[in-house]
């Protein structure tokens, strides 16, 4: 009998981040000039290959594309969330990441060029739950990540 294929090595946090095979876009939206709809562009323009996972609770479709109401409904193991959302939703959503197993977060301050002080001020509360803490995050006021080889931009 041969012997079964060996298990694919398990990617590490940060590897997860700068090289994702999934992403979520947390605030996903249609309008032109926000943030939500920045990011979808850029994985578009920069030709990302991955699969594009779009979160908006008031919307069933993006241009075509399926909406999930929250980050609960996200499938397990998405590599990297982008939340592109006010402060106040910041705990539920990344509380949904961690639990469907999300392997990192960014968190992006919309519509602003001032940190949103909910997020600031929700930071220990992130730092000290058992289910980020093996997390790696891009806190508010970082815009972003680029990995120009990857399309994740």
């Amino acid at each position: 009998m041969p012997d079964p294929a060996p298990e694919p090595p398990v990617r590490s946090a940060i590897e997860r981040m700068l090289r994702p095979r999934s992403i979520a876009i947390v605030g996903a939206s249609p309008s032109p000039g926000s943030l939500g709809a920045g990011l979808l562009a850029n994985l578009r323009r920069f030709d990302f290959r991955g699969d594009i996972h779009l979160v908006n609770a008031g919307r069933s479709e993006i241009d075509g594309r399926a909406c999930l109401s929250s980050t609960l409904a996200l499938p397990a193991g998405v590599d990297c969330a982008a939340l592109a959302i006010p402060g106040a939703g910041v705990l539920d959503a990344v509380a949904g990441c961690a639990r469907q197993g999300v392997g990192g977060v960014i968190i992006m301050q919309p519509g602003s060029r001032r940190p949103d002080l909910k997020v600031a001020r929700c930071r220990p509360s992130l730092r000290a739950s058992p289910a980020t803490t093996a997390w790696r995050s891009r806190a508010p006021t970082a815009w972003g990540i680029s990995t120009m080889w990857t399309g994740f931009r």
